[in-house]
């Protein structure tokens, strides 16, 4: 299990991760991945479907030219934020619908999903 934290965006945050995990199975660079690369991605449900996408696309690129056949993206979804947040219902669940939808709409302009 390793926790990523110098990344500011979903994209970045994949890339370095994975990349990360490359250099600990001790890959032999970039370009050499043979066998399936197999990633639990733990994030909240509202995040879940971009972070699986973009887990994916950031493969094919921290990883040039790796088969998308040979990632293995599972994400486990959690409940929102924390129990402070679920306790105010109604606001912190529409602002993370909200930002998740622009969030969609920017990084599939970007091409990162």
């Amino acid at each position: 299990a390793m926790l990523e934290s110098r990344s500011t965006s979903t994209w970045e945050n994949a890339l370095e991760s994975l990349r990360a995990l490359a250099d600990a199975a001790g890959s032999g660079g970039e370009d050499d991945v043979a066998n399936p690369l197999d990633v639990l991605v733990v994030t909240s449900r509202y995040h879940a479907w971009r972070a699986g996408r973009v887990f994916v696309a950031a493969a094919a690129v921290a990883f040039a030219g790796i088969d998308r056949q040979k990632v293995v993206v599972r994400v486990l979804a959690t409940d929102p934020r924390d129990v402070e947040a679920r306790a105010i219902k109604f606001v912190v669940p529409e602002l993370d619908r909200l930002r998740e939808f622009a969030a969609r709409l920017l990084y599939a302009m970007r091409g990162w999903i």
